[in-house]
Order: structure tokens, then sequence, then C-alpha cells
């Protein structure tokens, strides 16, 4: 038997294949088995052809340039290591949720029937390797599949889950050792959101009197970001033994998300309970707004459940889309739309910054930060994705159609972005956008916007309240 071990260790090594320790083939196999693929032949992968697709489709090939050409050599990706895995340097969020990024914007590309060679100068035989080995290094750096890996830490949960979207879009690309490894870096990922997200500890700015207990500081994106983890396991393993306490904690962190003080007692039930009873207390104001960095932030309004909505993973599933999942999803895009802001006065312990007014402004891409933005002012496709989310899945027809037409101006202005350069990235000084995942982000909102677009285009967003 050892014999035959060592040599099955040899045979994986010579194709590049990683091999754990004592882990016989039946137990691996098993492990990937807990997949359901995605059954393909519900859908037609073609691009999809509408206005608002093709331009975010022309953001994310611009997108998918950068990354297959500079960001891939800047990251020394070309050089092979003896392990035939890349290397990211660290464990940190600038180490993986770049690499994260770059692969979900690419397999959803490709997937997809939108990635074209002529836009990115590289062959999708070639992109596609580039892809399937970042997921497979991805998943077998963190630290469920290899000493001292990443994982098991603040936002986390979030890299983990474009890995898990990259990896099942190109699952029957992916031998049984790395669908092995993704399967354990999910459970693994499930299980610290269920362990430090539970009851007691989902983060709120306020408590259920009302108390800011969180000051500068709300749950708002965090809570998504979990859930979004939870989301990708269910999706991905509707039969899995834990099926229903991921569904229910990813309930909880939907509601916490993006709830008001006024919401904490309200009877309305969603999956069987009051929010009463899921909510341990809020994270948006009661006007819409959500404070972060200290200030009322116009990112992080539309950080919840649009910036984080599962409609991908659920539409790719063809499950219904949570009830919870849509919890006062128009809020915060109501006061990005029409909240008055008056220069001069104060609003949540800090000064409002000349001219006023609102945030979204008609029939412009301008964005207005009433207290200012320490990330930088040009940040657009993240509005972008936004603006489709609520064009999808907003119930009010008059927001929508104003989403809609907020969308061509943010989109529009990414592509002029995009046009100063010639290898397809979108900033330029740090004042832009000072952060340092910034091309990787256009590509995640990009590539979600155009996955939205393309689910929506063959069939239309279900909801379900059922309890789970």
């Amino acid at each position: 038997m050892k014999f035959r071990s060592v040599m099955l260790s040899l045979i994986l090594a010579f194709h590049g294949l990683a091999v754990h320790a004592n882990e016989p083939p039946a137990p691996i196999a098993r492990k990937a088995g807990l997949i359901t693929p995605i059954d393909w032949e519900k859908f037609k992968c073609l691009p999809t052809t509408s206005d608002a697709a093709e331009r975010f489709g022309k953001i994310l090939l611009n997108a998918n340039k950068y990354a297959l050409t500079v960001w891939w050599t800047n990251k020394g990706f070309n050089q092979t290591r003896s392990d035939g895995y890349l290397d990211f340097k660290g464990t940190a969020e600038k180490d993986i949720r770049p690499a994260a990024s770059e692969a979900q914007g690419l397999a959803i590309s490709l997937r997809l029937g939108l990635y074209h060679s002529k836009a990115t100068g590289v062959s999708a035989p070639d992109a596609e390797k580039r892809v399937v080995q970042l997921v497979r290094s991805m998943v077998h750096r963190h630290r469920a599949n290899s000493t001292n890996g990443w994982g098991s830490a603040w936002q986390s949960p979030a890299w983990a889950a474009y890995t898990d979207m990259a990896g099942w879009l190109l699952w029957d690309k992916l031998d049984n050792i790395t669908r092995s490894d993704l399967v354990q870096m999910t459970e693994s990922e499930a299980a610290w959101v269920m362990t430090n997200k539970g009851e007691s500890k989902i983060k709120t700015y306020r408590d259920r009197a009302g108390k800011i207990i969180s000051p500068g500081d709300t749950g708002m994106e965090e809570n998504a970001w979990d859930a979004s983890l939870l989301v990708a396991a269910t999706a991905m393993m509707p039969h899995h033994p834990q099926y229903s306490r991921w569904m229910n904690k990813a309930v909880a962190l939907w509601l916490s998300s993006q709830a008001r003080p006024s919401d904490v007692n309200r009877t309305n039930l969603y999956h069987g309970k009051s929010l009463a009873e899921w909510l341990p207390g809020s994270n948006m104001n009661e006007d819409g707004t959500c404070v972060n960095h200290d200030r009322i932030h116009p990112d992080y309004m539309i950080a919840g459940l649009c910036e984080f909505s599962p409609i991908g993973f659920y539409g790719l599933a063809g499950r219904p889309l949570p009830a919870a999942a849509v919890f006062n999803l128009e809020l915060p895009y109501r006061a990005l739309a029409d909240l008055w802001f008056v220069a001069g006065t104060e609003k949540a312990g800090r000064m409002v910054l000349s001219p006023g007014g609102t945030i979204f402004k008609p029939d412009s891409a301008d964005v207005y930060c009433p207290q200012g933005n320490d990330w930088g002012t040009s940040q657009r496709d993240h509005f972008a994705y936004a603006d489709a989310v609520i064009a999808a899945l907003g119930e009010d027809a008059a927001l929508k159609q104003r989403a809609a037409n907020w969308e061509i101006k943010h989109s529009e202005q990414v592509l002029e972005m995009q046009a100063r350069f010639t290898d397809g990235h979108t900033y330029g000084a740090l004042s832009e956008l000072n952060w340092h995942t910034r091309e990787e982000y256009v590509a995640v909102s990009s590539a979600n916007a155009y996955l939205l677009k393309w689910l929506v285009a063959q069939t239309p967003p279900v909801m379900t309240n059922e309890p789970f």
C-alpha cells in the first residue's frame, strides 16, 4: 500500500497536482462529490446583447486584459514554482483578495461566452489555464489545506466566496484534489462564520435599544460579505449536512446587514420568524444612510445587499432568491437618490460639507460625498453594479427606471476612465481611489453586473419566503 501511495504521489506530481499527505483518492473524490455542478443545459452560454450588458462586458474585458498581462506579470505569476502553485507572498487582504477577485472576473467572462482574445491579447485556452491555476493555488494555500495558510479571519469569507464562484464556474476543468480543496476551504470558512457570527456576535452599529455600540463603524458590509460565503456554500452544496444551519445564519446576516432601529421590534415574517426574533440590533440609520470610517459614507451604503447580492450564486443554481436577501434593498439606494444634505449642518456627529444636495445627481455620473470620502472620489464601478441590482430586483418601478438611467451614466464613466490607458486598467492617481485592490475590484463589480444581466435575460428572478 505504501508503494502504491508513493507511486500515486509521483504520478500526480508529474501532472502538476498537489497531493495531501496520507489522503487516498477515495476520500478526495467523496469530498469533491459534495458539490452540485451548475446545470449548463438550463442556460444559453452566449453573450448577453443588451446595451447595458455590453457596457459591463466592455468594462470586464478591459479588466481581463489588464489581469492577464500587466497584473499577471507584476505579481510574478509567470515564474513557475517547484510545487506547481502560485505564490501570493502572504495571507493578508492585499495578498489574497486581488487573486480571488481576478479569478472570479476571468471565470465569469470565460464561462458566459463574453471572453474574446482580440480584446485581451491572450487566447481563451491560455486565459482558462491561468484561472484554473489561480483557483488551484487559492484553495491549496487556504489554511484548511496548508499549514499557516490564509483564511478564518476578518474578510476572508468574501475572498473564499470569490474563489468559490470561479471554481464552480470552471468545475469541469478542475482535478479532484483541487475540487476537494475547494470544498474544504468552503467548509472551513463557513465554520468560522458560524462560530464568529453566533447569535450574540453578529455585528451591529446599534443594539436593540437603539444605543450606538460600534461608533463610526457599521456592520452592514461585514455581515453581507460573511453571508456571501454561506450563499456560496448553500448554492454549491444543497445536500450538505450543514445546509439548514448555513441558510438560517445567512438569513440572520442579511436581515441584520440592512436593518434600521425601527425594524428590531417588527413582526414581519421572514423565513418562519419575525424580524424581532431575527435581529440583535441594526446597522442602517432610519433614513437609509450608514456610518463607516466615522462618516456617512456613500461607498458603504451600497456595500450590503447590492455589493454582495446572492443572485449570482442562486441564479446559477436555479434556485429562488430568499426574501431576506432583498430586505430593505431600496432604502439605502433611495438615500443616495433623494436624501437632501444641507451644507454646514451636523448629521451623525459630523458636519455636512459644501455644496450640499443629494449624493446622486440627476442625469449625471457625479457623486457627492456629504462628509468627504477617505478612499477617493472617482470610483463608479460599484455604484454601476448597485444601479443594476436595483434595476433588476427593486419593487418600485420609478426607482428602477432611475437606477437604470444612473447605471448608464456610472458605467459610461468607468469606460471613459479605462479609455485613458492602453492596458485595460481604470485608475490613475491615488486621489481617484487609494486602495491596493482597486483594479481587481473593477473586475469583480463588472463581472457581477454582467452575470446579473446574463441571468435576468434568461430567467427572471423568483423569490421565496419559506423557512429553511
